[in-house]
């Protein structure tokens, strides 16, 4: 696990950045907190060449503050179509963070979200003026939420303005 390990993970941020070879990245389940994530956000915003990168079963949503570079390195990168953050316990604040970064970004097709905290109050309207913008993304999973039926309400109403997304998990 390199997720808890500052000097290792420095190590791989820096790599990560100059690697023009790497499509394809399993960092599930390995203690990745918030700093760790800061340093994979500023080798996201440089990255050219990775498709996708998988992050679920981490850490650092507890802690969402810290996911503000995350959010920076999604909204400038354009190279990644995949991303998973299951089960990495996404609060109010992340989801927001998320869904202004989703906003933005012109290449994710794909994006896991299940498994988090999201539902409730404006964490739904969040996610429906994704669906209204974005015009790439084809795939998102909410599943294992907190999402009632006021929320499934809000998302529908976003879904019929998006033509472009063919697969949903609510």
């Amino acid at each position: 696990m390199i997720g808890s390990n500052c000097c290792e993970m420095l190590k791989f941020s820096n790599a990560l950045e100059v690697n023009r070879t790497l499509q394809t990245i399993d960092l599930s389940n390995n203690n990745i907190d918030s700093a760790s994530l800061w340093c994979i956000g500023t080798a996201l915003k440089v990255n050219r060449s990775l498709r996708s990168i998988n992050l679920s079963a981490n850490k650092f949503g507890r802690e969402s503050l810290d996911l503000y570079m995350f959010r920076e390195a999604l909204k400038a990168n354009k190279s990644l179509w995949s991303i998973d953050l299951s089960n990495i316990d996404l609060d109010f604040y992340g989801i927001e963070l998320l869904a202004n970064a989703l906003e933005y970004n012109q290449s994710l097709k794909e994006v896991n979200l299940s498994g988090n905290k999201i539902g409730g109050g404006y964490a739904s309207i969040f996610i429906a003026n994704v669906l209204r913008g974005n015009r790439i993304l084809q795939k998102i999973d909410l599943s294992n939420n907190n999402i009632d039926d006021k929320d499934v309400e809000t998302i529908v109403a976003a879904l019929k303005s998006n033509c472009s997304l063919n697969s949903k998990s609510i």
